[in-house]
């Protein structure tokens, strides 16, 4: 049986595309006017908007339809950890994890994650493409816990933007496909609260399936949730994209 809203998302994904492209910082020249960088986004940009992006632009970048997908800078800190405080946002975290020294640990880890090398941790700001600025949420892949071949996949919206118009659908497929294609990952695997109706249909619109469904910690429990655990492999995502492919306007 479907998950409640599927057929709406479905139709959201029409006015999506594939056509994501990733590259690092190195790949392009910022001259010694910010102004002049030659960045694939600049035609979208007004002159102040390019200036700000010049000193923000990332190593690590992902660029969709309507989003960046960069690694997070000190400009993100503040709308980070507001958005961390809202109540909503706290809905599916452990007690003990909402807290403003949490997430404080969690925008240096993100940080740190960035300047790995080799990179193992991929986890990115959600920025619109006209705004580079204005943090949306994050998201990512990341390798701890995980076997070789495989990562674990997070989205995380800011409460603001809960809703909006497929926008997890849009990251998610450009996480995948990064993962897949940029990565040569074998599995992609997740884990979420039961209540999340939200990533359900995002892991039911993947093609993804369920693996394990576990009585959680105790303070799922105590709320009556269980701990989800899915996966997708790279043959089951290109079937998934083959059998239902994005319409391009």
């Amino acid at each position: 049986m479907s998950t409640p809203g599927l057929r709406t998302f479905e139709q959201d994904l029409k006015q999506t595309k594939s056509n994501n492209w990733y590259t690092r910082k190195s790949e392009f020249s910022i001259a010694e006017d910010p102004t002049s960088f030659k960045h694939p986004l600049k035609a979208e940009l007004d002159s102040a908007s390019v200036l700000l992006y010049s000193e923000i632009m990332a190593d690590m970048e992902i660029v969709t339809k309507r989003f960046l997908l960069r690694d997070f800078v000190e400009l993100d800190r503040s709308p980070f950890l507001n958005y961390q405080a809202d109540p909503r946002s706290q809905i599916f975290y452990e007690p003990s994890e909402a807290s403003p020294e949490n997430s404080a640990r969690l925008f240096e880890t993100f940080c740190t994650w960035a300047s790995e090398q080799p990179r193992l941790n991929y986890q990115l700001a959600i920025v619109p493409r006209r705004e580079p600025y204005a943090l949306v949420g994050c998201c990512g892949l990341r390798l701890r816990g995980c076997d070789a071949g495989e990562m674990e996949l997070g989205i995380e919206l800011a409460p603001d933007y809960w809703g909006r118009y497929a926008y997890a659908i849009e990251v998610g497929r450009a996480l995948l496909d990064f993962g897949f294609r940029e990565l040569r990952l074998d599995v992609i695997s997740g884990s979420t609260v039961s209540a999340n109706v939200r990533i359900a249909r995002l892991a039911e619109w993947m093609g993804a399936e369920v693996v394990t469904i576990c009585p959680g910690s105790t303070w799922m429990s105590e709320r009556g949730w269980s701990e989800v655990n899915w996966r997708i492999t790279r043959a089951q995502w290109n079937r998934r994209i083959t059998v239902s492919p994005p319409h391009h306007p």
